[in-house]
Order: structure tokens, then C-alpha cells, then sequence
């Protein structure tokens, strides 16, 4: 399955979670396919309402309700681990 294909196809904003070095990297691979960051979610309230490169950064709880997202990237512990669908 080639997700970026889905993704593009299906027009899915994606949240980013952690803001992070990871987080940055991330941003610019899925920009680099050109698909949509909505956000980044982070649980850190120092970076919470901040920008990176135009992204805000939300609380987790912020992040999650009324953004059309589909899929999440999911960046723990500076790894990127895979894709998760959402809904």
C-alpha cells in the first residue's frame, strides 16, 4: 500500500505529534510529498501556541476535535513508528 498516494488522493490534513527535532523532520518529508500538516500536537505547555514554519502547535486535547484529519503520524521518543488511521 503506497500510503502517500492515499493520502493525496483522499486530500487528508495530517497532526503531527511532538514538535520536536523529529517532529521538524517530519514536516519537511510530508511537505516534501506534498501532503497537508494541519498542526503538531505536543504535551508541552512551553510550545504549546507556538508556530514552526507556519504549523501551530497544539495541546493534544486541542489538536484532536474539529480538524478534518485522517491519518496521524506518530513520532515517540525521537523515532518516527508508522502511520495510524484515525477515523
Amino acid at each position: 500500500m503506497d500510503v502517500y498516494k492515499i493520502l493525496k488522493a483522499e486530500n487528508y490534513s495530517i497532526i503531527i505529534f511532538g514538535s520536536g527535532f523529529t517532529g521538524e523532520y517530519l514536516l519537511e518529508h510530508c511537505r516534501r510529498h506534498r501532503l497537508c500538516v494541519t498542526a503538531f500536537a505536543d504535551n508541552s505547555i512551553a510550545k504549546q501556541g507556538a508556530f514552526i514554519d507556519g504549523v501551530p502547535v497544539l495541546g493534544l486535547a486541542e489538536a484532536m476535535p474539529g480538524v478534518p484529519m485522517r491519518w496521524l503520524f506518530w513520532c515517540p521518543q525521537g523515532r518516527i513508528c508508522g502511520a495510524w488511521f484515525a477515523n
